[in-house]
């Protein structure tokens, strides 16, 4: 076939990318944000991720500017556009996590699709967080500790009323 006339019958694989910004209230770039992406609405409250073509979840972080862009999506062949749903999964060091799902569309494009701004996004301390499995583990052992010093202390105390 001839290279200069394209096939009428072939396939036509159409691909979309996402651009995305993400700033504090004072619009300066927040690097090191996490986001992943969802289907739908549902997907994402399931927290179903889209996967590349590995299967790995596609997960993206914003870089030193505060943006990313994924490419190679696929979108509907007729629109050339495909809806996703954007959730951040970590948020930079200090700053309160956004899990909101936002709808993002792909198209072959270089316009930014989406500038994640919380106004929640406040500087917060870097404390451990409460409610953290190690919290559990702490209190479990010990309270395995304190029963087991005072089993042994009774147990002593036992011996020794019984040797005098």
């Amino acid at each position: 076939p001839d290279p200069d006339v394209p096939d009428p019958d072939a396939p036509v694989v159409k691909m979309g990318n996402i651009n995305v910004l993400k700033t504090d209230e004072a619009k300066n770039p927040l690097a090191n944000a996490v986001f992943k992406l969802a289907a739908s609405k549902e997907d994402a409250a399931a927290e179903k991720w889209v996967t590349d073509a590995a299967g790995e979840v596609i997960t993206l972080t914003t870089d030193e500017k505060g943006a990313f862009q994924v490419t190679g999506l696929q979108v509907d062949p007729e629109t050339g556009e495909q809806e996703y749903y954007l959730v951040e999964t970590s948020a930079p060091v200090g700053y309160a996590l956004d899990g909101t799902a936002r709808v993002v569309v792909a198209k072959d494009d270089t316009e930014v699709d989406a500038t994640v701004v919380n106004k929640d996004n406040k500087w917060v301390p870097n404390l451990p967080m409460t409610g953290d499995d190690a919290r559990l583990i702490l209190l479990i052992s010990a309270s395995t500790l304190i029963v087991a010093g005072g089993a042994a202390l009774y147990i002593y105390r036992r011996k020794e009323q019984a040797n005098n």
